[in-house]
């Protein structure tokens, strides 16, 4: 299974990392340039609504499918046809409740359409990621891998012709969120003609015994997506709401994007590791080594991408947002965030594991104690600090699920957690005094001096056996078939 996933993983950063950061530092940089922060601002709350309720749309099918028929793939025919009517109903009540949402936080006529607009985007979105869902499980790691890109790939498209051609509209929040529904629908599209050889007909069924059978399956894989989704959001509504017309919001976003790019490779390591973990557990396979090698490389490469990004973030926000004021506040913002980001990694691979092997009952008691903690250091720390206090308290409340994962993966005895840890030590300590000594501080360059600090932090990561090349070489080269 290391080869697989050493195989996959490498076909979705190739695909994600040129993509995925074109899209952000291109084409949605010149979005919110155009649209300017308070515009933008509207758009990250009104998103966030969005991404909250998303579990409403999803109930958990997507972890439970994905985990389920990667121990019995001769189930997708049965799960595929009762799920797809289940998701029907869910997305009629997920736009009931943004509807719901947007009167409650009084929301005028016109933000309300741009909601129920990136309503639709997330049910497209929700059927895409259950495409894949399928394709994962069955163990069409490859068909999946390249899917992931087709979204932002086709969006990039759309945006290109819009925003670059001879049109005569006024490019405005409603038309990004247009693009954004056109794109995936064709994704969905795309995605379905994927998966349809594997299913013997299409049909979808509401029996109601089956129904009630698996949303009580699925329903603690909904309640653990619900809560992250909500300590993970609910800062950039919090900071909307609370601080209206501040442009707080707006600059907290700025940064956001920046952790949301860098965050996407954690997300593509969670999603290929989900039913990979649930395989291995089902057939009773040793996981130690599988834990092992994605924790060194995504703790690595977050550690070296979040310090290098942390030391040039003045000068990438300003390139970033040429029309808009950057300031030490974005600075440390952006560091703070940065931080999250590594935090956020650990949880990617040991939080994955403790889903895949139907660990929840606790895990969700974790997530609301992380849920408490957030919404309550927000609430102090938004009105005195704005986004600088949104940020501290995202980093402290991912430092405390990332500990509890990594205490609670540990004493089952999965990892070496003193190798690992001394491992990462030593690699932060390199970065961290190689930011602080600031050796290229003259350097006028920024994307030059990000990429010396990058390559320094990945053969640092090399040297300390985070990347160790020979164990790959050494993996790739083996006859290992599953």
């Amino acid at each position: 299974m290391k080869k697989e996933f050493l195989v996959n993983i490498s076909i979705l950063l190739g695909l994600n990392l040129v993509i995925k950061p074109f899209y952000v530092f291109g084409l949605e940089r010149g979005v919110h340039d155009q649209l300017g922060n308070d515009s933008f601002e509207l758009y990250l709350s009104l998103f966030s609504i969005a991404v909250i309720f998303q579990i409403i749309n999803d109930l958990g099918i997507q972890s439970y499918t994905s985990k389920r028929l990667s121990e019995a793939p001769e189930l997708i025919q049965s799960l595929f046809s009762n799920f797809l009517g289940f998701k029907l109903i869910l997305g009629l009540l997920y736009f009931l409740l943004l509807f719901a949402a947007s009167v409650f936080l009084d929301y005028d006529r016109s933000s309300q359409m741009l909601l129920y607009g990136l309503g639709i985007v997330h049910f497209l979105s929700g059927m895409l990621q259950y495409l894949r869902a399928n394709l994962a499980g069955i163990g069409r790691y490859r068909i999946d891998s390249l899917l992931s890109a087709v979204d932002r790939s086709i969006l990039i498209i759309i945006l290109s012709i819009i925003l670059f051609g001879q049109w005569d509209i006024n490019f405005d929040l409603s038309w990004f969120i247009r693009a954004q529904i056109l794109s995936m629908a064709i994704s969905v599209v795309i995605g379905f003609l994927l998966l349809r050889p594997y299913l013997k007909e299409v049909v979808w069924t509401l029996n109601r015994s089956i129904f009630v059978k698996q949303v009580k399956e699925s329903l603690p894989y909904a309640v653990a997506v619900l809560l992250m989704a909500l300590y993970s959001r609910m800062d950039q509504v919090m900071l909307e709401r609370m601080l209206t017309g501040s442009g707080e919001g707006g600059v907290y976003g700025m940064s956001y994007r920046l952790l949301d790019v860098l965050n996407m490779i954690g997300f593509l390591f969670a999603g290929l590791l989900l039913p990979m973990f649930a395989k291995m557990n089902s057939e009773g396979s040793d996981v130690k080594g599988l834990i092992a090698l994605s924790g060194k490389i995504l703790f690595g490469g977050t550690i070296v991408l979040a310090f290098a990004v942390s030391a040039v973030s003045f000068e990438l926000l300003d390139f970033m947002y040429p029309s808009l004021s950057v300031s030490s506040i974005n600075v440390e913002v952006t560091q703070y965030l940065m931080g999250s980001l590594v935090m956020m990694s650990g949880g990617y691979i040991f939080g994955t594991y403790l889903v895949a092997t139907g660990r929840l009952k606790r895990l969700n008691l974790l997530f609301i104690a992380s849920l408490v903690l957030n919404f309550t250091l927000n609430l102090f720390w938004i009105r005195e600090y704005g986004a600088a206090g949104a940020a501290k308290a995202t980093l402290i409340t991912q430092t405390l699920v990332f500990l509890v994962e990594f205490i609670w993966v540990s004493s089952l005895r999965l990892i070496d957690h003193k190798d690992l840890t001394l491992r990462v030590l030593v690699l932060v300590l390199l970065m961290s005094f190689l930011i602080l000594g600031d050796p290229l501080t003259y350097m006028n360059q920024f994307m030059i001096k990000l990429a010396i600090y990058i390559f320094i932090g990945l053969a640092g990561g090399f040297v300390f056996g985070l990347f160790p090349l020979n164990e790959f070489l050494k993996i790739l080269k083996s006859k290992e078939k599953h």
